[in-house]
């Protein structure tokens, strides 16, 4: 699968860096994530791993779903059992290894929504055991004082999606699927033609030639050092030196690094990869030499 480059960083990063989104840039990330699953579940296709993590912004603002490694087709009279994913994300019927389908993804999406609100995920434990035990059997509570004021017709959007019973919960096929989502209260008076071609004026503009919007040495610690990558963890953002500067369309701070002449590199010498082009072949003495080496391979098979 080929994805087009996106500078802007993932939704996990800026949450880290910010500790919450405010409603309105939590209803924009929502509004387009979901037509991402609108547009998923269209084609039959089931993500099963959507977490701020793996929404990518790009250098507009704009979000895109990425990281389709557990993703799979899925056939309503042939439910999916195996249990992938992320933990803190993952609906009470994957935890329980019972049947599911689709509305997975709008109870992983109830999850993202809660916690760009109010910084955490609602259910957890000091171990898998004890999160397992939450996303069975309690139910969401709303922090009394949140940092930023949440509405309440947010909060009935995110009770409708953590529904424990997948035939209830909104979003799913069985209760009016996508349509009844972008009919509730807290979209109203909401473009979804404009969600849907990226028309949306955005709450927060990347700058990523002068921002690096990742920790390349957190990621390669992780990578290396993760016993179990498919377990939610914090991510922990470690100081370089940064310099403080300003976003001049929203006035947030942003984070200024040596790394960022990285991030410029990339955002000058890549560009979005145009399928519609024919790549020519290799370079003739180029192919020559590719045809040599194989035939030399394949005498040498053939010698024994």
């Amino acid at each position: 699968m080929v994805l087009d480059l996106k500078l802007g960083g993932d939704l996990e990063f800026h949450l880290r860096a910010n500790g919450y989104f405010t409603e309105d840039r939590s209803k924009f990330y929502f509004s387009e994530v979901a037509c991402g699953i609108r547009y998923l579940h269209s084609l039959k296709i089931v993500h099963r791993d959507l977490k701020p993590g793996n929404v990518l912004l790009d250098e507009f603002g704009h979000a895109s779903l990425t990281d389709f490694n557990i993703a799979c087709h899925y056939d309503a009279q042939k439910p999916m059992t195996s249990r992938s994913g992320t933990l803190a994300y993952m609906a009470p019927e994957v935890v329980n290894k019972a049947p599911y389908l689709n509305s997975i993804d709008w109870w992983s999406l109830g999850i993202m929504t809660f916690e760009m609100l109010y910084g955490y995920t609602p259910f957890a434990g000091d171990d898998d055991t004890e999160t397992k035990f939450s996303i069975r059997n309690d139910d969401v509570t709303f922090p009394a004082d949140p940092k930023s004021p949440v509405s309440d017709e947010a909060k009935e959007m995110i009770l409708g999606l953590l529904n424990k019973n997948p035939m209830l919960r909104l979003g799913s096929d069985d209760n009016g699927g996508e349509i009844k989502v972008r009919k509730q209260a807290w979209f109203k008076g909401w473009d979804w033609d404009k969600a849907e071609s990226r028309e949306l004026p955005v709450p927060f503009l990347p700058d990523p030639k002068n921002n690096l919007y990742y920790n390349p040495i957190l990621e390669l610690e992780e990578a290396l050092f993760e016993d179990n990558p498919l377990q939610s963890k914090p991510v922990r953002i470690k100081s370089r030196d940064p310099i403080s500067k300003t976003n001049k369309l929203t006035g947030e701070e942003l984070v200024l690094s040596d790394e960022a002449k990285q991030m410029n590199m990339l955002n000058e010498g890549f560009a979005d990869f145009d399928f519609t082009k024919f790549v020519a072949d290799p370079h003739e003495p180029l192919s020559m030499a590719i045809e040599g080496s194989m035939e030399g391979l394949v005498e040498k098979i053939a010698r024994g």
